[in-house]
């Protein structure tokens, strides 16, 4: 036990320098990083119709798909089924996905696929390009997805030609009628309009009685010589 001088000292040293009271320290905080949404791919309406029967939507599809693939955009196939009719129920119901916003661009093999003549496909792009964040993509026509100045450079020379088009054949399909009311051939050459017919009369009626025989469809267009797409329409013709 201290006493005298030696504790007043102590006193002295404890006044000088007190205790520090030492706090138990907290535990660092975890910061919690925001999660992130996952920006879901671009849905892409990949329209598919070709000009005559003879040829095959397939031709297009694997540079459509690449196409896609290399924007990271997720293709949604559409095909026409019907090309020879004036309806477009596939492609009808494909701008009307566009317009709702279920479809955030639009990637065909050309332009002119947009419509049954190159006036009614004019009309269909100004549709589709006043549509706010579409994208309409033509694998032929690059220019359509250039700057907004030389894009509608562009589809005001697609459009002048389609009316310039559209007028000629008005043009020619007048004249034709105004021979065949003069009792003149329809055409200047004499020939008959529109195309040639792939299968003569007896053709025809070969093909028929093939069918009565119950050969197939394979069978009767080997016979009869013919695309199995035009034997398939006329029979479906002859019920």
């Amino acid at each position: 036990m201290l006493r005298g001088p030696r504790l007043e000292r102590v006193q002295e040293e404890e006044e000088e320098h007190p205790m520090k009271i030492r706090r138990p320290s907290r535990p660092p905080q975890q910061v919690v990083q925001p999660v992130q949404e996952t920006k879901a791919a671009t849905r892409a309406g990949v329209y598919l119709r070709v000009s005559t029967p003879e040829q095959e939507t397939q031709n297009q599809l694997p540079a459509l798909l690449q196409l896609c693939a290399a924007r990271g955009w997720e293709p949604d196939v559409r095909e026409e089924v019907e090309s020879g009719k004036k309806a477009r129920p596939v492609l009808d119901a494909l701008c009307a996905d566009a317009h709702r916003g279920k479809v955030g661009a639009i990637v065909i093999w050309k332009l002119d696929r947009l419509g049954r003549n190159k006036l009614e496909a004019a009309v269909r792009i100004a549709r589709l390009l006043a549509i706010p964040k579409l994208a309409l993509v033509s694998y032929q026509e690059t220019w359509i997805e250039q700057p907004s100045a030389v894009r509608s450079l562009m589809v005001d020379i697609f459009t002048w030609q389609a009316e310039d088009e559209h007028r000629n054949i008005v043009e020619r399909t007048r004249a034709a009628l105004g021979r065949i009311q003069r009792g003149e051939s329809a055409t200047k050459s004499g020939k008959p309009i529109g195309r040639p017919r792939r299968l003569d009369d007896d053709q025809v009626a070969q093909a028929l009685q093939l069918q009565r025989d119950g050969c197939s469809l394979t069978e009767i267009a080997d016979t009869v010589k013919a695309p199995r797409s035009t034997v398939q329409r006329l029979l479906a013709k002859a019920g």
